[in-house]
């Protein structure tokens, strides 16, 4: 049995929060198991709810329809993102990027 690395994920801004998720967990999937709401909605990169800009850390996403036409790097959606390093996130930033 091989065991994943976990990597810290902290969301930075008014309610930060820090949680862990493993190598083959989404970060939408491992913010959910450690009982940190995040916004989201189809859970598969459709619906760009879980939208959240990567401040710092190193990731691998899925290029999904609605996810290429974001022209940001640093705008990931959280269903379709693993950590490949500890992340920082932040929501609050995404206000102006609707």
């Amino acid at each position: 049995m091989t065991i994943m690395p976990a990597f810290t994920i902290e969301i930075v801004g008014p309610d930060s929060r820090v949680f862990l998720c493993s190598a083959n967990q989404t970060l939408l999937d491992g913010a959910l198991q450690s009982g940190v709401a995040v916004p989201y909605g189809c859970g598969v990169g459709k619906c760009a709810t879980c939208k959240v800009r990567v401040v710092d850390g190193q990731f691998w996403r899925l290029e999904t329809p609605v996810n290429k036409r974001v022209k940001r790097h640093d705008i990931v959606f959280a269903c379709c993102t693993w950590p490949l390093t500890d992340l920082v996130l932040a929501y609050s930033d995404l206000l102006r990027w609707k």
